[in-house]
C-alpha cells in the first residue's frame, strides 16, 4: 500500500512541476489550470462550486482567483441579491489560452501513459477517479 501513496505523490509532483514549466509563459502554473478550464467550462460559475470541484481550501481558491484576474483571466461579479457571493466569467485571454492550456495536460498525461494499451488507460483513469472521489469523501463529506 506505500507503494500507491508513493507513486500518487511522485506523479503529483512530476505533473506539477510539468505543467509549471510548460505553463510558465502564461504566467500561470499548475496550481491554476484547473480554475481557468472549470471557469470556461461553465461560464458563471459560482466561486464556492469550485471547492467541490478542485478540491481545494476556500483560501487557496481565493489566493488562486485574485492571481489569476490580476493577470487577465478571469472576472468576478457580486451576485445580484448577494453581496458575498461572486460568479466567475473567463476573459478573452481565458478562452483564447484554453486550448493551449488543454494540450499541455493532455501531453502530460500522454507522456505518462505511454507503453499502456487503450485498455490500460481506461482502467488506470477509472481507478484513480474512483479513488479520487473515495479520498475527497474525507475532507468534503456529502452533505
Amino acid at each position: 500500500m506505500e507503494s500507491i501513496f508513493k507513486w500518487l505523490a511522485v506523479l503529483g509532483r512530476l505533473g506539477n512541476q510539468y505543467l509549471d514549466q510548460r505553463l510558465k509563459d502564461l504566467e500561470i502554473n499548475s496550481s491554476h489550470h484547473a480554475f481557468i478550464i472549470h471557469i470556461c467550462d461553465s461560464p458563471g460559475l459560482p466561486q464556492e462550486s469550485l471547492r467541490r470541484r478542485v478540491y481545494v481550501h476556500p483560501s487557496n481558491i481565493t489566493r488562486a482567483l485574485e492571481h489569476l484576474e490580476k493577470k487577465g483571466y478571469i472576472t468576478r461579479k457580486l451576485l445580484p441579491g448577494d453581496k458575498r457571493t461572486y460568479t466567475l466569467h473567463p476573459t478573452a485571454k481565458a478562452k483564447k489560452e484554453l486550448p493551449h492550456i488543454r494540450r499541455v495536460v493532455a501531453d502530460w498525461v500522454e507522456f505518462i501513459t505511454q507503453g499502456l494499451t487503450e485498455t490500460q488507460i481506461e482502467s488506470f483513469s477509472a481507478v484513480l477517479e474512483k479513488a479520487g472521489q473515495s479520498g475527497s469523501e474525507y475532507f468534503f463529506p456529502r452533505d
